[in-house]
């Protein structure tokens, strides 16, 4: 199976805005949006646009990247804005006709076969003042401990159904994170945090949503532990 018939298959089982991964997307576009406000942003991987969709009242414009056909005719039907355009691409294969203030990699790096070199190639679409947002699962997440505690894996980074489902291939801590970023030759700050996430998606789909917001703000004073991570990286200049 070639990979673009890989993502069309996946992408018939998953749509972010309909799952519980709704809540992680709302805390990071609400954790991200002063760093996009007004500017120009390519997002890749953007599935059925729900990230997007967030990021819209705070962006100055957005390319959307994605390498299945039915994502981006779901992005198309979610988002009807002339700030907006959609690209069919697998992402070794996209050729930007512009360069981006904001390039944003959120639940796409633990996709791809080689991130290192896809990111590397982003690194050349970016503004001279350009970042990149790279933000990934969190193996160090208090859900994942506590499944090896549990006895429900062996370690924080096998992978579990629902990373199968999704079609990961790998599951990052900070410092693989970190390795892949610099090996790209982008320089980082620090650790950030989206979040906390103590019990499996679907026991935390019974809380009360006050409940959920409280565990949205934790999230960001305890990166290490959060659901997810990511840095905002720029090239290294030499």
């Amino acid at each position: 199976m070639s990979e673009a018939q890989r993502l069309e298959t996946l992408s018939g089982a998953y749509d972010p805005a309909n799952d519980f991964d709704k809540w992680m997307l709302r805390s990071f576009t609400a954790a991200i949006s002063p760093l996009v406000a007004g500017r120009l942003v390519l997002e890749l991987g953007c599935a059925t646009g729900y990230t997007a969709s967030l990021l819209l009242d705070a962006v100055g414009a957005i390319d959307l990247v994605d390498g299945s056909q039915h994502y981006i005719d779901i992005a198309k039907s979610r988002i009807h804005d002339s700030r907006v355009r959609f690209f069919v691409s697998l992402f070794e294969n996209f050729e930007p006709d512009r360069r981006y203030d904001v390039i944003i990699f959120s639940h796409v790096l633990e996709h791809v076969e080689e991130p290192v070199p896809i990111l590397q190639r982003a690194k050349n679409w970016l503004s001279d003042d350009g970042v990149i947002v790279a933000c990934v699962p969190n193996a160090f997440s208090i859900h994942r401990r506590l499944g090896v505690q549990m006895g429900l894996a062996r370690t924080v980074y096998d992978l579990s159904e629902r990373d199968h489902m999704g079609g990961h291939r790998r599951v990052y801590d900070p410092q693989s994170l970190a390795r892949d970023v610099e090996a790209a030759g982008l320089s980082h700050a620090e650790l950030r945090g989206v979040f906390l996430k103590p019990l499996s998606s679907a026991q935390m789909e019974s809380l009360d949503e006050k409940v959920l917001q409280g565990f949205m703000d934790l999230g960001a004073t305890l990166p290490e532990l959060a659901a997810e991570i990511y840095y905002v990286c720029k090239p290294v200049r030499r």
